[in-house]
């Protein structure tokens, strides 16, 4: 008999149908997830940022990545062993830094200076060594503002170091010279070297006579050249060390002959009806020296006056002095030419060779200079040496007995 699928499953399809029916049409239920509110209370600074732990229900201070910068300085920059040096980590050079750990690296050796106890401030005093050291390290650690940060120091005690040669020359022109006697000469470079740390080998000769040299531990030496001539002059240096070589420039100097000095009073010949000497003693820091005519038999209307000035063993630093004459009362005015000479009674030329008379009113002023110069002054520069001011009447000036005059010398200081 044939089972009939319809008549026997239509209940059961139709259940199914209405429960699928049912399942479709039923609304569906909502979940709702509550979090309590919390308030938290923080009675700290944080330099970094806040972060919250659902997990463990805590908040933390995350700290901040940027750490503060410190580069220490030190004083002097090149110590010396006998220097003592302070090292500086404050505002200029650790900006925010409250506090300051000082300690000194382990490599250091044990001449290194060390640490003092209780540094503890932005600066680090190290007392001196009295030795050399390679370099010392220090280290310090420093906070603020929740902030940390370290920085270090390198120190090395040494010895200074030569310059090296630059430029070496002679401080002034040496010269002019006269036979036998000794004048100053001084070597200077730019850069050093220091006068105690090189050595300076001088070299002379003139022209059919043998070179020669010297040498000294300083840049200044008395130079003496024994003949009369244009003799050549110049200055080997080598400096301390690995520091360079250098050589002045030659210089030429003129050697004059001796001035052989005449006792007491000097002749000016049968032109003159009297020669007059007036000594004038050239001394270093006693200000402008007088002397008077008056006070060597006057000086009549077809007299010489001879003025001696000897130079003293030590002439001053200033480069320039004068000599100036002027009337003396009652005796009347008249023109007068001067001389400034190395020969006593010379009335045609002066010192170098160039013609330096000078006819002039009631007063005069003769300019010279301790030293060469291109001013055309007459030099007056050789320690001990005699110097002479001449002076004569103009023919027909003094009508008088005598005119007299008053000699002032300003002495280079």
């Amino acid at each position: 008999m044939a089972h009939n699928l319809m008549r026997s499953g239509f209940p059961l399809l139709v259940a199914f149908a209405t429960a699928v029916s049912l399942f479709v049409a039923a609304p569906t239920q909502a979940v709702i997830v509550v979090t309590p509110t919390v308030t938290v209370t923080v009675d700290a600074l944080c330099s970094g940022s806040w972060s919250w732990k659902q997990e463990s229900g805590t908040l933390s201070c995350e700290a901040g990545t940027t750490a503060l910068v410190c580069s220490p300085t030190w004083s002097p920059v090149s110590p010396l062993p006998s220097n003592p040096v302070t090292i500086s980590a404050g505002a200029n050079q650790c900006p925010g830094a409250a506090t300051w750990a000082w300690t000194a690296a382990t490599s250091n050796v044990a001449a290194c200076p060390s640490v003092p106890a209780g540094s503890s401030s932005s600066t680090l005093n190290l007392a001196a060594p009295n030795s050399t050291t390679p370099a010392c390290t220090y280290k310090v650690a420093v906070t603020g503002g929740g902030k940390t940060g370290t920085g270090s120091a390198s120190v090395t005690w040494t010895t200074a170091t030569t310059p090296a040669l630059a430029n070496c020359r002679f401080g002034s022109p040496p010269g002019p010279a006269t036979a036998g006697v000794g004048f100053p000469a001084t070597v200077v470079c730019d850069n050093g070297p220091p006068t105690n740390a090189a050595t300076f080998t001088w070299h002379v000769y003139c022209a059919g006579c043998a070179e020669t040299s010297s040498q000294t531990t300083t840049g200044s030496k008395t130079l003496t050249l024994p003949t009369p001539g244009t003799w050549n002059v110049w200055v080997d240096v080598v400096a301390a060390g690995n520091n360079g070589t250098g050589q002045t420039p030659t210089a030429s100097v003129q050697v004059n002959p001796a001035v052989v000095s005449q006792p007491g009073s000097y002749d000016c010949g049968p032109n003159f009806a009297n020669t007059r000497t007036l000594p004038l003693a050239w001394t270093n820091g006693v200000g402008n020296i007088h002397v008077h005519t008056a006070n060597a038999g006057h000086f009549g209307p077809n007299d010489a006056v001879v003025v001696e000035i000897t130079a003293p063993s030590q002439i001053g630093t200033s480069t320039y002095g004068w000599i100036s004459y002027y009337d003396s009362p009652p005796a009347p005015s008249a023109q007068r030419v001067a001389v400034l000479s190395d020969q006593a009674c010379d009335f045609t030329k002066g010192l170098d060779g160039a013609f330096r008379a000078f006819t002039g009113g009631n007063t005069g002023t003769v300019n010279f200079s301790t030293i060469p110069n291109d001013s055309g002054l007459p030099v007056m520069s050789v320690p001990n040496r005699k110097y002479f001011l001449n002076l004569k009447n103009v023919p027909g000036a003094c009508n008088e007995a005598y005119c007299d005059l008053e000699i002032e010398f300003s002495v280079p200081k």
